[in-house]
């Protein structure tokens, strides 16, 4: 310190030019001093045991496995919302309704023109105007009929499609919807004998007028039904997509239905890492807003890759994966997972940081601490993970290492760990 001393009193002296290189200089001496005092001071690890992990990480959409988007098939407008986003919803329960109004009018001009023919024929043939009306009546049944099992049976397509029903469900509704035709077949074939006095010109006339109303009546009362949107399953409202007096038409999405009991998460993977996972790795999900975690699985991956662009306007190709989450209590479909893809992991291992470790010609080596200066010691690693790894050789529990060792550390210089 005396010769620090004599260069401070001699720059005060006057040669004050001199200053800035002068500080600069004392800066240098007193470090020099002060490194071989106490050493280097740097970032310190220790050896342990643990996990050790070789994971990726992405981002996943918690969503329902089973969502139904009931889509418009007739054009409309909408008249009453009878259930919004969250509403629980029993099969068959209406959601939304379009308005009826110039409908219900189509309907009752085409039934009008049909009483019309069927008077017409009475009068051709001389029926009896009271049995015509009994047939009459018993067609407009099996009309009814058969428009409403064709609905169920169309619902019930849907429901097979998306896994909620057996096939035998779905036979039995075809089934249903054939018998209805039959029925409707014979009440009609009924009303031809009935009028059979008439001669077969005027008759075919007659019937060929009537069986094309009869087809556009049922045309007409099936799209009056498709304008009450009804829930195909038991479940949760999980997104409406119009409001009242909005105009829809033929595919417009207007509403959809999720199975509550049944969710995943979805992530899209880039292949480079897809290219490693494969169903049943496991999962770890986290939640980033209160860092709850859940376990999960790799389900399914899909067999195509397709083209995404990233938040930086890159174009990457991905994979999609099905994750199944064990025991997970949510109910916010389309939130943000950070995920944790597991490749490999081993527990209850000899473990240091990834960071500790360098190599010199192809062999791995680390800066272990020993009463006080740096030791350079080669180990033999295993399992390499994202934050940690593997130790076979070289190291013991409880051994302290210099974390992120520099340039500037070289064997036996003294060091100070933080």
């Amino acid at each position: 310190m005396k010769t620090i001393g004599k260069w401070i009193k001699w720059l005060w002296a006057g040669k004050k030019k001199y200053v800035v290189v002068a500080a600069v200089v004392v800066g240098v001496m007193v470090a020099a001093m002060g490194m071989k005092g106490s050493g280097l001071e740097l970032q310190g690890t220790v050896v342990d045991t643990g996990v050790v992990q070789s994971y990726v990480e992405e981002v996943g959409d918690f969503e329902a496995k089973q969502a139904i988007t009931l889509n418009g098939r007739v054009s409309g407008v909408v008249e009453t919302i009878h259930h919004v986003e969250g509403d629980t919803v029993k099969a068959g329960d209406v959601l939304i309704e379009l308005d009826k109004g110039d409908q219900l009018l189509l309907i009752q001009s085409t039934e009008a023109e049909i009483d019309a023919i069927y008077a017409e024929l009475a009068e051709a043939g001389r029926a009896d105007s009271n049995r015509i009306a009994q047939i009459k009546s018993k067609i407009a049944v099996a009309q009814n009929a058969s428009i409403e099992s064709k609905e169920v049976y169309d619902d019930n397509g849907l429901l097979y499609e998306s896994g909620a029903i057996s096939k035998v469900d779905l036979d039995n509704s075809k089934r249903d919807y054939e018998d209805s035709l039959q029925s409707l077949r014979i009440a009609q074939n009924d009303l031809t004998l009935l009028t059979k006095g008439v001669s077969e010109s005027v008759q075919k006339q007659y019937e060929s007028r009537i069986q094309a109303l009869n087809a556009q009546l049922e045309l007409e009362k099936r799209q009056l039904n498709q304008m009450s949107i009804q829930a195909p399953m038991d479940g949760v409202v999980t997104d409406k997509f119009v409001e009242i007096g909005d105009a829809v038409s033929f595919g417009t999405p207007i509403v959809e239905v999720s199975n509550p009991s049944a969710f995943q998460v979805v992530s899209d993977l880039l292949v480079s890492d897809a290219a490693g996972v494969k169903v049943g790795y496991k999962v770890i999900i986290t939640d980033p807003e209160s860092d709850e975690e859940w376990l999960g699985k790799i389900a399914k991956i899909y067999p195509k890759a397709f083209t995404k662009v990233s938040d930086l306007g890159i174009e990457q190709k991905r994979i999609k994966v099905e994750i199944e989450p064990e025991a997970m209590a949510f109910e916010k479909y389309g939130y943000e997972f950070d995920l944790k893809i597991i490749f490999e992991e081993k527990e209850a291992v000899l473990r240091c940081k990834d960071s500790a470790l360098f190599k010199i010609d192809g062999q791995d080596y680390v800066f272990k601490v020993v009463g006080g200066k740096a030791t350079l010691a080669p180990v033999t690693i295993g399992l390499e993970g994202e934050e940690y790894v593997e130790i076979f050789e070289g190291l013991s529990e409880g051994d302290m290492l210099v974390q992120s060792p520099g340039n500037e550390l070289a064997e036996g210089m003294k060091v100070k760990i933080k």
